[in-house]
């Protein structure tokens, strides 16, 4: 098993790398010769460092690899480097961290569940604390729609907990998928959780998108109870959504 630390992730690292690129894409001329050609631009400089990894069995040639294509927007490139890292460090979580962020981003779904399964898996990993560390920051990302589409059903819910139930259901309503949203909320307050004021107002527009005014107003009331002093508007802010009025039956 390699060592954890065969990767480096750092920004400095990234920096130093990129930096390295430019110089390569835009080496000084000596003078008296011919005119150099013209320098190549950033895909170019992201494939020359895929190439170069391809030939070199250290993973940190490929993690570059990786991070300069990312950086060039050249997703193609930057999946082969991926794939490289995975072939090389398969032990290592943050390269596998890394490549399954890669595999969303080119939209790779079953590459990216499996991946991250893999690290999931991993005898030194606690799978909630890579949970919590992993989930906000794929629920606020760009690659939230494949994020979904690999944790909306490869994750045992019964055995997560609270948090990473709402952080789940918070994943499922920005992708409008309403129905795991509301499961997922339900799923978090039978553990004692998704009883703050941001889960609350999310299930109460949970309920209003879902057409269900009763429960969604039920939701706004709770939560301005809980929270008059940052909320009391919650209920009327829900009648409105719903398009009602106080003497509604529901109101």
């Amino acid at each position: 098993m390699r060592p954890r630390s065969t990767v480096s992730f750092g920004a400095a690292w990234l920096a130093s790398g990129l930096l390295a690129a430019a110089a390569l894409a835009q080496a000084p001329q000596p003078a008296g010769e011919e005119a150099a050609p013209a320098p190549r631009d950033c895909r170019s400089v992201a494939e020359a460092e895929v190439q170069a990894a391809a030939l070199d069995r250290d993973p940190r040639s490929a993690a570059r690899a990786v991070e300069i294509a990312r950086a060039c927007h050249h997703h193609p490139a930057a999946w082969q480097a991926a794939e490289r890292l995975r072939e090389l460090d398969p032990e290592n979580v943050e390269a596998l961290r890394l490549v399954g962020s890669v595999a969303l981003e080119v939209w790779r779904i079953d590459a990216a569940r499996q991946v991250f399964a893999e690290l999931l898996a991993k005898p030194d990993v606690e799978p909630d604390r890579a949970l919590a560390d992993l989930l906000p920051e794929l629920a606020g990302g760009d690659t939230l729609v494949g994020a979904w589409a690999v944790f909306k059903s490869s994750l045992d819910r019964s055995s997560l907990s609270a948090r990473h139930l709402m952080t789940l259901a918070r994943m499922a309503c920005d992708v409008d998928d309403l129905g795991a949203c509301r499961e997922l909320i339900d799923a978090a307050r039978a553990k004692g959780g998704g009883n703050d004021a941001g889960s609350i107002r999310l299930s109460a527009a949970t309920f209003a998108a879902l057409g269900d005014d009763a429960r969604a107003l039920e939701e706004a009331t709770l939560l301005a109870q809980g929270d008059p002093q940052n909320h009391r508007f919650a209920r009327i802010e829900t009648l409105i959504s719903l398009g009602l009025n106080a003497d509604s039956p529901h109101a």
